[in-house]
């Protein structure tokens, strides 16, 4: 039984060679996994910057 590949690209321009989720992508190249990933990314940048702010006072 051979699994289906995911329809992304590396950073080198290669076929990615993970197997393929509900998206046709792996985890990595799914556009909604990235999308999570760069909100999680923004709060956690956001949660730092209030953390230093209020150490000031």
């Amino acid at each position: 039984m051979s699994s289906v590949k995911c329809k992304g690209t590396t950073k080198s321009g290669a076929k990615c060679n993970r197997e393929a989720g509900y998206s046709g992508y792996c985890h990595t190249h799914d556009p909604k996994a990235i999308a999570e990933r760069e909100t999680q990314n923004q709060a956690l940048k956001l949660k730092s910057k209030l953390a230093l702010l209020g150490s000031w006072g």
